[in-house]
């Protein structure tokens, strides 16, 4: 309804953020729908910035990071992140873009610092190109 009726009020604008939260109760397509009148109208930068990270989202999580389609989709993304002034999307867009591609298989692992069992103070890069487990525990 609000996509229907109210597409040109400034207000919309307040709701971009929801339309990510949109796909827990809705189907996709219905979800994919909405982000797609969204970008048609062209109504604003930031709101419109949501429509399509709501539409880029899916291939960003699940394309090969080396491939030309993911690529593609990170440079149309970060072209309407340059246009919009949402610091919740710029920070939604880089901690699972940017979480996804730190952590990817293979991708070097962040070099954590530690003490062993003996109390012998090791790095992970020690034991680069070797096979490893890793326990991490507490006792707080």
């Amino acid at each position: 309804t609000l996509v229907a009726a109210h597409l040109n009020s400034a207000k919309l604008d307040d709701l971009g953020p929801a339309l990510v939260d949109l796909s827990y109760s809705q189907a996709e397509e219905k979800v994919l729908a909405i982000a797609a009148k969204i970008e048609k109208a062209d109504t604003s930068d930031n709101l419109c910035a949501w429509a399509v990270y709501v539409r880029l989202s899916g291939p960003l999580q699940s394309l090969p990071l080396e491939s030309a389609a993911y690529q593609s989709a990170k440079a149309e993304m970060q072209s309407h992140l340059a246009k919009c002034n949402d610091p919740r999307l710029v920070d939604t867009y880089n901690s699972n873009v940017g979480v996804r591609e730190a952590f990817a298989l293979g991708a070097m692992a962040p070099d954590i610092v530690g003490t062993d069992l003996d109390g012998v103070d090791f790095k992970l890069s020690d034991y680069r190109g070797k096979v490893i487990f890793l326990d991490f525990w507490g006792h707080w």
